[in-house]
Protein backbone atom coordinates (compact mmCIF):
# COMPACT_ATOMS: atom_id res chain seq x y z
CA UNK A 1 0.00 0.00 0.00
CA UNK A 2 1.66 3.33 -0.98
CA UNK A 3 1.41 6.55 0.96
CA UNK A 4 -1.41 8.01 -1.11
CA UNK A 5 -3.58 4.50 -0.49
CA UNK A 6 -2.86 5.21 3.07
CA UNK A 7 -4.14 8.72 3.12
CA UNK A 8 -7.32 7.95 1.07
CA UNK A 9 -7.84 5.47 3.76
CA UNK A 10 -7.91 7.72 6.57
CA UNK A 11 -9.53 10.26 4.83
CA UNK A 12 -12.36 7.82 4.71
CA UNK A 13 -11.96 6.25 8.11
CA UNK A 14 -12.60 9.65 9.54
CA UNK A 15 -15.84 10.07 7.94
CA UNK A 16 -17.52 6.75 9.41
CA UNK A 17 -14.60 5.08 11.83
CA UNK A 18 -16.95 2.05 12.62
CA UNK A 19 -18.05 0.93 8.71
CA UNK A 20 -14.79 1.22 7.48
CA UNK A 21 -12.34 -0.80 9.37
CA UNK A 22 -12.65 -3.01 12.34
CA UNK A 23 -10.34 -1.67 14.44
CA UNK A 24 -8.62 2.09 15.31
CA UNK A 25 -7.08 3.05 12.50
CA UNK A 26 -3.10 2.29 14.12
CA UNK A 27 -3.84 -0.75 14.19
CA UNK A 28 -4.79 -1.83 10.63
CA UNK A 29 -1.69 0.71 9.80
CA UNK A 30 0.52 -1.29 11.29
CA UNK A 31 0.30 -3.76 8.07
CA UNK A 32 -0.26 -1.18 5.51
CA UNK A 33 2.67 -1.41 3.57
CA UNK A 34 2.77 -5.35 3.34
CA UNK A 35 -1.13 -5.10 1.88
CA UNK A 36 -3.21 -4.10 -1.42
CA UNK A 37 -6.22 -1.62 -0.89
CA UNK A 38 -9.16 -1.76 -3.04
CA UNK A 39 -11.32 1.11 -2.99
CA UNK A 40 -14.61 1.70 -5.17
CA UNK A 41 -16.92 4.70 -5.26
CA UNK A 42 -20.06 5.11 -7.06
CA UNK A 43 -21.16 7.92 -9.53
CA UNK A 44 -21.84 10.25 -6.56
CA UNK A 45 -18.62 9.90 -4.91
CA UNK A 46 -19.90 7.26 -2.46
CA UNK A 47 -18.15 4.79 -0.90
CA UNK A 48 -19.15 1.74 -2.70
CA UNK A 49 -16.59 -0.86 -1.68
CA UNK A 50 -13.35 -0.90 0.54
CA UNK A 51 -11.39 -4.40 0.95
CA UNK A 52 -7.75 -4.55 2.52
CA UNK A 53 -5.51 -7.87 1.55
CA UNK A 54 -2.68 -9.14 3.03
CA UNK A 55 -1.71 -12.46 1.32
CA UNK A 56 -4.44 -14.97 2.49
CA UNK A 57 -5.45 -12.40 5.52
CA UNK A 58 -8.49 -9.95 4.83
CA UNK A 59 -7.94 -7.31 7.04
CA UNK A 60 -11.12 -5.09 6.04
CA UNK A 61 -13.89 -5.58 3.72
CA UNK A 62 -16.94 -3.80 3.37
CA UNK A 63 -19.33 -3.06 0.26
CA UNK A 64 -22.65 -1.45 -0.71
CA UNK A 65 -26.24 -2.26 -1.70
CA UNK A 66 -24.87 -2.39 -5.29
CA UNK A 67 -22.05 -4.49 -5.23
CA UNK A 68 -23.07 -7.09 -7.32
CA UNK A 69 -22.81 -4.58 -10.53
CA UNK A 70 -18.87 -4.67 -9.55
CA UNK A 71 -16.18 -6.52 -10.31
CA UNK A 72 -14.92 -8.32 -6.68
CA UNK A 73 -11.35 -8.41 -6.04
CA UNK A 74 -11.00 -10.47 -3.31
CA UNK A 75 -10.92 -14.36 -3.92
CA UNK A 76 -12.90 -15.82 -0.66
CA UNK A 77 -11.93 -19.30 -1.13
CA UNK A 78 -8.28 -18.55 -0.96
CA UNK A 79 -8.83 -16.23 2.73
CA UNK A 80 -7.96 -18.22 5.89
CA UNK A 81 -8.80 -15.08 8.08
CA UNK A 82 -10.98 -12.37 7.09
CA UNK A 83 -12.91 -9.32 9.11
CA UNK A 84 -16.28 -8.75 7.09
CA UNK A 85 -18.84 -5.76 8.04
CA UNK A 86 -22.18 -7.36 8.60
CA UNK A 87 -23.51 -4.88 5.93
CA UNK A 88 -20.90 -7.17 3.38
CA UNK A 89 -22.08 -10.66 4.80
CA UNK A 90 -23.84 -11.59 1.16
CA UNK A 91 -20.64 -11.25 -0.37
CA UNK A 92 -19.05 -14.43 1.45
CA UNK A 93 -21.71 -16.76 -0.80
CA UNK A 94 -21.53 -20.06 -0.20
CA UNK A 95 -17.80 -19.95 1.52
CA UNK A 96 -17.24 -21.80 4.45
CA UNK A 97 -15.71 -20.04 7.48
CA UNK A 98 -16.66 -22.46 10.17
CA UNK A 99 -14.62 -20.15 13.00
CA UNK A 100 -17.56 -17.18 13.69
CA UNK A 101 -17.10 -14.08 16.18
CA UNK A 102 -19.26 -11.00 16.01
CA UNK A 103 -18.05 -7.66 17.25
CA UNK A 104 -20.02 -4.55 18.07
CA UNK A 105 -17.62 -1.34 17.07
CA UNK A 106 -19.39 1.86 18.82
CA UNK A 107 -18.19 5.60 18.45
CA UNK A 108 -18.15 8.56 21.28
CA UNK A 109 -18.59 12.05 20.10
CA UNK A 110 -18.87 15.45 22.07
CA UNK A 111 -18.36 16.01 25.83
CA UNK A 112 -17.93 13.33 28.23
CA UNK A 113 -20.26 12.29 31.13
CA UNK A 114 -19.85 13.93 34.85
CA UNK A 115 -18.68 11.97 36.75
CA UNK A 116 -16.55 11.34 40.16
CA UNK A 117 -15.30 8.17 41.57
CA UNK A 118 -17.54 6.49 43.62
CA UNK A 119 -17.13 7.04 47.11
CA UNK A 120 -14.45 5.05 49.22
CA UNK A 121 -12.96 5.18 45.60
CA UNK A 122 -9.59 7.57 43.73
CA UNK A 123 -8.03 7.62 40.80
CA UNK A 124 -4.13 6.70 40.15
CA UNK A 125 -2.47 6.43 37.02
CA UNK A 126 -0.72 3.01 36.52
CA UNK A 127 3.12 3.13 37.56
CA UNK A 128 4.65 1.78 34.12
CA UNK A 129 7.84 0.74 36.31
CA UNK A 130 6.31 -0.76 39.22
CA UNK A 131 2.86 -2.08 38.37
CA UNK A 132 2.87 -3.61 35.15
CA UNK A 133 3.22 -7.60 36.57
CA UNK A 134 0.03 -6.55 38.36
CA UNK A 135 -1.80 -4.75 35.14
CA UNK A 136 -1.27 -8.57 33.40
CA UNK A 137 -2.40 -10.06 36.62
CA UNK A 138 -5.69 -8.13 37.03
CA UNK A 139 -6.50 -8.70 33.30
CA UNK A 140 -6.00 -12.40 33.25
CA UNK A 141 -8.36 -12.39 36.81
CA UNK A 142 -11.11 -10.88 34.78
CA UNK A 143 -11.40 -12.35 32.08
CA UNK A 144 -11.93 -16.22 31.53
CA UNK A 145 -10.35 -17.03 27.93
CA UNK A 146 -7.78 -13.73 27.90
CA UNK A 147 -4.24 -14.46 29.45
CA UNK A 148 -1.15 -11.88 29.50
CA UNK A 149 1.90 -11.40 30.75
CA UNK A 150 4.31 -8.66 32.24
CA UNK A 151 6.28 -9.12 28.54
CA UNK A 152 3.06 -8.39 26.75
CA UNK A 153 1.75 -5.77 28.69
CA UNK A 154 5.40 -3.79 28.54
CA UNK A 155 5.25 -4.17 24.58
CA UNK A 156 2.02 -2.43 25.04
CA UNK A 157 4.35 0.80 26.38
CA UNK A 158 5.92 0.51 22.36
CA UNK A 159 3.21 1.58 20.71
CA UNK A 160 2.94 4.82 18.81
CA UNK A 161 -0.29 6.07 20.71
CA UNK A 162 1.05 5.02 24.11
CA UNK A 163 -0.17 7.31 26.57
CA UNK A 164 1.17 7.23 30.04
CA UNK A 165 -2.03 9.38 31.14
CA UNK A 166 -4.22 6.77 29.98
CA UNK A 167 -3.64 3.95 31.88
CA UNK A 168 -5.75 4.95 35.09
CA UNK A 169 -6.65 2.62 38.30
CA UNK A 170 -9.56 2.72 40.67
CA UNK A 171 -8.42 1.50 43.87
CA UNK A 172 -9.86 1.55 47.16
CA UNK A 173 -8.61 4.13 49.23
CA UNK A 174 -8.73 2.37 52.69
CA UNK A 175 -7.15 -0.67 51.46
CA UNK A 176 -5.50 0.52 48.14
CA UNK A 177 -6.71 -2.71 46.08
CA UNK A 178 -6.89 -2.44 42.91
CA UNK A 179 -10.79 -2.43 41.58
CA UNK A 180 -10.93 -1.46 38.43
CA UNK A 181 -8.48 -0.88 35.00
CA UNK A 182 -8.92 1.30 32.00
CA UNK A 183 -6.40 1.54 29.39
CA UNK A 184 -6.66 3.93 26.31
CA UNK A 185 -4.74 5.47 23.19
CA UNK A 186 -4.48 8.32 21.44
CA UNK A 187 -3.96 8.42 17.02
CA UNK A 188 -3.14 11.88 16.47
CA UNK A 189 -3.30 11.12 12.50
CA UNK A 190 -7.11 11.04 12.46
CA UNK A 191 -7.37 11.80 15.99
CA UNK A 192 -8.94 9.36 17.48
CA UNK A 193 -8.90 7.81 21.16
CA UNK A 194 -9.92 4.47 21.52
CA UNK A 195 -10.49 2.10 24.52
CA UNK A 196 -8.57 -0.91 24.85
CA UNK A 197 -8.83 -2.59 28.09
CA UNK A 198 -11.90 -1.63 30.47
CA UNK A 199 -11.97 -4.12 33.53
CA UNK A 200 -13.98 -4.13 36.86
CA UNK A 201 -12.68 -7.14 39.83
CA UNK A 202 -15.03 -8.90 40.34
CA UNK A 203 -15.20 -8.23 44.38
CA UNK A 204 -16.06 -4.71 43.65
CA UNK A 205 -18.73 -5.25 40.62
CA UNK A 206 -22.03 -3.22 40.64
CA UNK A 207 -20.65 -0.04 42.16
CA UNK A 208 -20.43 2.11 39.31
CA UNK A 209 -16.67 1.43 38.88
CA UNK A 210 -17.06 0.83 35.36
CA UNK A 211 -19.22 3.75 34.15
CA UNK A 212 -16.28 5.82 36.47
CA UNK A 213 -13.27 4.75 34.52
CA UNK A 214 -14.70 5.10 31.20
CA UNK A 215 -15.90 8.22 31.92
CA UNK A 216 -12.68 9.57 33.31
CA UNK A 217 -10.90 8.33 30.31
CA UNK A 218 -13.31 10.14 28.03
CA UNK A 219 -12.77 13.19 30.21
CA UNK A 220 -9.11 12.41 29.55
CA UNK A 221 -9.01 12.05 25.78
CA UNK A 222 -12.15 14.39 24.86
CA UNK A 223 -10.08 18.08 24.40
CA UNK A 224 -7.15 16.01 21.94
CA UNK A 225 -10.02 14.15 19.80
CA UNK A 226 -12.57 13.94 17.05
CA UNK A 227 -14.45 10.82 18.38
CA UNK A 228 -13.27 7.95 20.23
CA UNK A 229 -14.45 4.06 19.70
CA UNK A 230 -14.46 0.75 21.32
CA UNK A 231 -15.36 -2.46 20.25
CA UNK A 232 -16.14 -6.05 22.63
CA UNK A 233 -17.21 -9.12 22.01
CA UNK A 234 -21.22 -9.21 20.90
CA UNK A 235 -22.02 -12.43 22.64
CA UNK A 236 -20.10 -11.59 25.69
CA UNK A 237 -22.38 -12.94 29.24
CA UNK A 238 -20.89 -9.56 31.10
CA UNK A 239 -22.91 -7.67 27.67
CA UNK A 240 -19.97 -4.55 27.95
CA UNK A 241 -22.07 -2.78 24.62
CA UNK A 242 -25.04 -1.84 27.35
CA UNK A 243 -22.20 -0.37 29.59
CA UNK A 244 -20.54 2.00 26.85
CA UNK A 245 -23.61 2.48 25.58
CA UNK A 246 -25.11 4.01 28.98
CA UNK A 247 -21.60 6.37 28.66
CA UNK A 248 -23.10 7.59 25.42
CA UNK A 249 -21.69 5.30 22.51
CA UNK A 250 -23.64 4.68 19.69
CA UNK A 251 -23.65 2.98 16.29
CA UNK A 252 -24.82 0.04 14.93
CA UNK A 253 -21.81 -1.30 13.23
CA UNK A 254 -21.02 -5.22 13.34
CA UNK A 255 -17.84 -6.63 12.36
CA UNK A 256 -16.85 -10.66 11.88
CA UNK A 257 -13.82 -12.44 12.50
CA UNK A 258 -14.16 -15.49 10.24
CA UNK A 259 -11.09 -18.38 10.13
CA UNK A 260 -10.99 -21.68 8.46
Amino acid sequence: MSKDDITALLDIYRTNPCKVLPNSFWKTGRVMEDSDLFIKHNSNGGLELLAIQETSRLLAYWCGESVGKITQPINFHEIQLALVHEDSYSALHDTNFPLKTAFFRIIHQGKPPENVPPESFHYEIVNADKDLAQVASFINQCYENISVNEKIVESWLDHPVYDPNLWVWIKETCTGQFAALGIAEIDGRVPEASLEWIQVHQDFQKRGLGKAVIGELLRRVSPRVDFTTVSGEVNNPSNPEKLYRQMGFEGSDVWWFLKK
